[in-house]
């Protein structure tokens, strides 16, 4: 659920964002290293090169068996899925931040658009669908909000775990076994 007032698609490229910031900032941590640039080239080789054919490779086992018999276009999407990953996570190593994050951007929203084409609810009762239109109203106390944000002094009152025990307390009992499920949801248990 969606607890900021930025919209869905935005939050949904954070997802990415946090993904390759990662990646990219532990290229900038080997390259800042003060070890020799023989030493650097070769830890960058094992450690991001090396390791990101790996997972493609082990990604593309595991799911092979789920495409065997599937038909030639949901192949060549899966294998074009495959293939912009591995060419994201190469990239890192070498664009800088803004092309980077604009390649990024174009991707996630891509994405977004195909999830949202395939899990839109058109009919039925979806009360929780992430695509569904969530009103306002209903979740306006629980959102973490710029004002919020501004409100508070301390960095450890801006923290998930601070935010989510605020939450907890104004939340209503539970009544229904629905309430209670979201209710051990939100807990975390």
């Amino acid at each position: 659920m969606n607890k900021t007032n930025s919209n869905i698609k935005e939050v949904h490229y954070w997802i990415y964002l946090f993904h390759y910031t990662a990646k990219k900032e532990y290229v900038n941590l080997i390259i800042k290293n003060n070890k020799p640039i023989k030493h650097k080239l070769l830890q960058i080789y094992k450690q991001c090169i090396k390791s990101l054919f790996n997972n493609v490779v082990s990604e593309f086992n595991k799911r092979k068996h789920h495409y065997k018999n599937k038909k030639l276009l949901q192949k060549i999407k899966w294998y074009t899925f495959i293939s912009i990953n591995f060419l994201l996570s190469l990239n890192t190593l070498f664009l800088p931040k803004a092309v980077l994050f604009s390649i990024i951007r174009m991707y996630a929203n891509m994405r977004f658009y195909y999830l949202y084409k395939i899990y839109k609810a058109k009919k039925g009762k979806q009360k929780y669908n992430f695509f569904s239109g969530q009103t306002i109203e209903s979740a306006s106390d629980f959102r973490f909000t710029d004002d919020k944000i501004a409100k508070t002094n301390r960095q450890i009152d801006r923290s998930l775990r601070s935010v989510v025990m605020e939450n907890r307390r104004q939340m209503k009992p539970a009544i229904t076994d629905e309430e209670i499920g979201l209710q051990i949801l939100a807990k975390g248990q």
